[in-house]
């Protein structure tokens, strides 16, 4: 085996390790939060993966690979863009006061004598 054989199998083994190394953290981080977790780190992890298995595609010349790194490239950027935090400017008065449904106070009674009227539980 020669040297370039070797670092291209390197290159393209520990890729595949950094893909299934950041496939699990998403698995563990999702089951832990009950919910779809997907941090920066675990979409920046993937990237790193993909630009070495595209190191083994280009060293090995396989095409069907090296054509298909540039979409997972676009996928993590915009997956990476996706979890970043987005800071929206507020005013003051809307730092202060939480957003609520504006309800109005006789609307609870309309409905209230709507359900008498028709026969409901609280029907006398």
């Amino acid at each position: 085996m020669e040297f370039s054989d070797f670092l291209a199998l390197s290159a393209g083994g520990l890729g595949q390790v950094l893909l299934w190394l950041a496939i699990g953290m998403h698995l563990v981080a999702s089951k832990r939060d009950e919910r779809f977790t997907l941090s920066p780190g675990m979409v920046a992890l993937g990237l790193v993966g993909t630009a070495f298995v595209g190191v083994y595609a280009i060293m090995r010349l396989d095409w069907v690979i090296i054509a298909g790194q540039p979409v997972a490239i676009l996928v993590g950027i915009r997956l990476l863009s996706l979890t970043q935090p987005v800071e929206m400017e507020t005013t003051p008065d809307e730092q202060v006061k939480p957003r609520l449904p504006v309800v109005a106070p006789d609307s609870a009674e309309i409905k209230l004598s709507s359900i008498r009227d028709a026969g409901g539980r609280g029907a006398k």
